[in-house]
């Protein structure tokens, strides 16, 4: 795998990660959602109950041992089967999209960009009474995985469980080590703002706002990078 170098500092301290993966098109579903959901197991918390605007008591937080059917692995994720289905969902559009792109391409590498981004969100203020102004998405971390999609003969595939899984491996032990560093994290909100923090749209888990950002066309490494520094400027100029 392959970490991006930091981004400049005018990104607003937004973290930028990015990984190179070899998989056969059937192993796409058990690998991303094993990275993304071990992302989630860190950028997750229990959901707040208030007592006061700014004091909370936090409820229980469970884990679930995921064994993947493609890959020699196993791995542990939130319990929550919410959270489990929006992931899924997304996951599932980019393995079809990818599929569809591998038919008749026999012997033929197709690439592939999938990403996850943390995001804050940045009420602006209205400079017209009655008039109010869209809130801005701001990422302050971002996990892109570059795929090079293999198209082998069914006789090889029982090779690529055992290198999938090492590689895969290797993403999330550095994955932990990187988001147990000293980094910038959005500071714990009161209740008023919690919506600009943590999404609340699931009974019995409270991720950090994030975004899956599928991208089934990129033809190199490169692009990969350009296309999120572009989106990183993008969202920078509207704070």
């Amino acid at each position: 795998f392959q970490e991006s170098p930091a981004p400049p500092a005018f990104y607003m301290n937004a973290r930028l990660k990015e990984y190179n993966l070899n998989l056969d098109v059937r192993q796409i579903p058990d690998a991303i959602t094993c990275i993304f959901h071990s992302l989630l197991l860190h950028r997750s918390t229990a959901k707040f109950h208030y007592k006061t605007e700014t004091n909370f008591q936090l409820g229980s937080l469970g884990i679930k041992e995921v064994e993947c059917e493609f890959i020699d692995l196993c791995y542990v994720r939130v319990n929550s089967d919410e959270l489990a289905m929006r992931v899924d969902e997304d996951v599932r559009a980019f393995h079809e999209e990818v599929e569809r792109n591998t038919r008749g391409r026999s012997g033929e590498n197709v690439q592939a960009q999938i990403g996850m981004e943390f995001f804050r969100r940045r009420r602006r203020a209205s400079w017209l009474p009655l008039m109010s102004e869209p809130d801005e998405s701001v990422p302050w971390e971002m996990w892109n995985v570059n795929l090079t999609v293999l198209v082998k003969p069914e006789d090889e595939f029982s090779s690529l469980r055992e290198s999938a899984a090492e590689a895969v491996s290797d993403i999330i032990l550095s994955l932990c080590s990187c988001v147990n560093k000293p980094q910038y994290m959005p500071k714990m909100p009161t209740q008023k703002e919690i919506s600009d923090v943590f999404d609340q749209q699931f009974s019995d888990v409270q991720p950090y706002l994030f975004n899956i950002i599928r991208n089934k066309g990129s033809s190199s490494h490169n692009s990969g990078v350009a296309y999120t520094m572009k989106k990183l400027v993008k969202d920078t100029l509207f704070i």
